[in-house]
């Protein structure tokens, strides 16, 4: 299969993306951004791009408890409550990116009639 069948796919269900190398980047909108989406020709299914994308979402979190457990000591009571309040929205927000990178990976395999054996 070849990109041009995705990007017919994407422009039938009015999905805004760009053609970019290797593949296509689909904006999926508010809190998500772009996803890079290619055809891996040797599974045979859609490469997602997703232990890029989970290392960074990982570090991130990682980077936001650091902080937090670090200087648990030194925040006032309204600094740790916003770093707190922060930290579980930045969560909640990749949280919300993933679920949305699933539905469409699940869309797409339908549509395509790809099996995925994760």
């Amino acid at each position: 299969m070849d990109v041009t069948k995705l990007e017919q796919y994407l422009a039938q269900k009015q999905y805004r993306f760009k053609t970019v190398t290797g593949g296509v980047a689909i904006n999926l909108g508010f809190l998500i951004g772009r996803v890079h989406v290619g055809w891996d020709a040797a599974q045979q299914q859609f490469n997602f791009n997703d232990k890029a994308r989970w290392f960074s979402h990982v570090l991130v979190i990682g980077l936001l408890g650091y902080f937090l457990v670090t200087n648990w000591h030194v925040y006032t009571d309204v600094q740790l409550k916003v770093c707190i309040a922060v930290t579980i929205a930045m969560a909640g927000s990749l949280s919300y990116k993933e679920w949305r990178i699933g539905k469409l990976k699940n869309e797409l395999n339908q549509a395509f009639d790809i099996n995925q054996s994760h």
